[in-house]
């Protein structure tokens, strides 16, 4: 449990039944005032958010996934570059137009990613409006481009499903739910809910969560596995360009829905 200097990356709220105390004031035939205290129950939110990685957390969730990367390999998993030689043999799965479509999208989107980075590097009030227009439409378009690559993957995802990548790549997300899930406390602190030690015992409490039936809990973990797999392929880097992001994720799913 620490006090709450940690910097964040997204807030957000789930309610959650409880009893709670109320008081109600009413006269007694005298006309003197009388309170009663009721327990109710009642739906309260509790408010969680996303830690912002530091640069040593970073660099320890890259090696995590490659050592990940390296384990599947000497278990014999193929990595996609194999996978990817085995069906140019037979052809391939996408026809040259898509292939430099896809290509394309990589290289704009390791270009726009870099630029965004660079703008990043400034704060919020140290940009200018230009700058400040910039890094909106780079998070628009990054986050077009990574659709666009996500439809392309799709295609392929039966086969690359299995490959070393998508395995490392899933664990790595889910290491990085147990590192950046916090819960607000009392008294300005806050705690992980997966604790504070290491990553075995971080593992073992969410077994624990996911065996328990508590709906509620679950839950929470579920909305953290979304945010954090939603920040994870897309890395925005401060509060206001997560919830932009947020902003357009919510507006495609309002889509797909219509």
């Amino acid at each position: 449990m620490a006090q709450d200097k940690i910097k964040r990356l997204f807030n957000f709220s789930i309610d959650k039944e409880q009893s709670v105390e109320e008081t109600e004031i009413s006269k007694d035939e005298k006309g003197e005032e009388v309170k009663t205290i009721k327990t109710v129950k009642k739906q309260v939110p509790q408010k969680f958010f996303l830690k912002k990685p530091s640069r040593s957390l970073r660099e320890q969730g890259q090696l995590y996934y490659w050592v990940k990367h390296s384990e599947c390999v000497k278990a014999g998993v193929l990595p996609k570059a194999l996978l990817l030689k085995r069906l140019d043999n037979d052809n391939g799965l996408l026809s040259e137009v898509e292939k430099k479509a896809y290509d394309d999208a990589r290289v704009d989107l390791i270009k726009q990613s870099g630029e965004l980075e660079q703008l990043s590097l400034k704060s919020e009030d140290q940009r200018n409006e230009e700058e400040k227009k910039k890094v909106t439409e780079l998070i628009d378009s990054i986050t077009q481009l990574q659709r666009n690559i996500q439809d392309f993957e799709y295609n392929k995802s039966a086969i690359f499903d299995g490959s070393a990548e998508i395995i490392a790549r899933d664990k790595t997300i889910m290491w990085w739910v147990l590192n950046l899930s916090y819960k607000e406390l009392d008294d300005n602190k806050n705690e992980c809910i997966f604790g504070e030690e290491d990553i075995d015992s971080k593992t073992q409490k969410l077994d624990e969560i996911e065996e328990n039936e508590d709906q509620w809990l679950n839950d929470v973990v579920k909305k953290f596995i979304f945010y954090v797999t939603i920040w994870f392929l897309n890395p925005v880097e401060n509060e206001k360009q997560f919830n932009e992001l947020m902003n357009i994720v919510n507006k495609e799913q309002e889509k797909k829905i219509a």
